[in-house]
Parts: C-alpha cells; structure tokens; sequence
C-alpha cells in the first residue's frame, strides 16, 4: 500500500510542477502578444498550442513537423513546456486573399 500511495504522490507532485511551469510560461507568453489556444499536460509534459504571430520567431524553435496539406507544425521548449503552433504558408495565404 505504501508504495502505491508513494507513485500517486510522485505523479501528483509532477503534474503540480507541470501546471506551475504552465502558468509562468503562459504569462509569459500572453506578456509578448502571443494568443493561447489550448493547453494540455501529456505524459506530465505541458503542451502550449498557440496561434502563430511575429512574437512566436522570438522563441528557440527546436522542430517541425510536415503535416497533411502541407501544413508545418513548429515545437519550441520554453522552461520544460512544448510550445506548439502553425506558420501561415505563403501560398495559402495568398490563395485566401484573391
């Protein structure tokens, strides 16, 4: 039993860690004009997805993914929270303005 209730106290005290770095990197985040869209915690990760503005070529990319339609998805780590968001595609862009 002790155990037990000693890995439930280890994930507990992760996910508060986790929800405390959140909160710092969000206001830090919402401090630079970047606008939040969504927030999870995996794995006892946070995960920051966030609508891409000028601010966003401020953080340290570490990544990118292609995703389906030619979309890119850019990762950047800012104190252990994955910051997620979508660069506008040029040509998307100006398919939508004509």
């Amino acid at each position: 039993m002790e155990a037990t209730t000693q890995n439930i106290n280890e994930r507990n005290y992760r996910i508060a860690v986790a929800t405390q770095l959140t909160q710092d990197v969000m206001l830090k985040l919402i401090q630079k004009g970047i606008t939040i869209c969504n927030v999870q915690i995996n794995d006892n990760r946070p995960v920051i997805r966030v609508e891409y503005s000028e601010a966003c070529e401020d953080l340290k990319t570490q990544t990118y993914t292609r995703r389906p339609q030619h979309q890119r998805l850019w990762r950047a780590i800012e104190a252990g929270c994955v910051i997620e968001w979508n660069k506008p595609n040029s040509a998307n862009t100006k398919n939508r303005n004509q």
